[in-house]
């Protein structure tokens, strides 16, 4: 589990979802610190405050989609992604829901930091 200063400049929430989020979020860390060196910038991945079977889930689903079902994924990225639709698809309200009560402990971490 991350432990998160309660106070910090930057604070980067990353999700390790495959390798690229965490990638990413470590690329952008270290341009800051080459950037503004002064500055404390922290990462954290979401995942370390969900619940074990969310990770599984979200985690284990998404890479099982990209090696074993392409077309699967394909297909739900196409049926939620709506953006030339108003609102949102009754999937995509559905996961958010889900994913919103799937991150209380993220967002009461959240909710406690100072920014500097």
């Amino acid at each position: 589990m991350n432990t998160v200063k309660r106070k910090c400049d930057i604070l980067l929430v990353s999700a390790g979802v495959g390798a690229g989020h965490n990638q990413a979020a470590r690329a952008i860390i270290e341009g800051l610190h080459l950037a503004a060196p002064h500055l404390a910038v922290q990462m954290i991945d979401a995942m370390d405050f969900c619940p074990r079977w969310f990770r599984a889930y979200y985690a284990g689903g998404f890479a099982i989609a990209m090696t074993r079902l392409p077309w699967a994924y394909g297909l739900g990225f196409a049926l939620s992604n709506r953006p030339h639709r108003p609102g949102r698809a009754i999937s995509e309200r559905i996961r958010l829901a889900f994913e919103w009560a799937s991150l209380a402990r993220l967002r009461e971490c959240l909710g406690s930091i100072q920014p500097a």
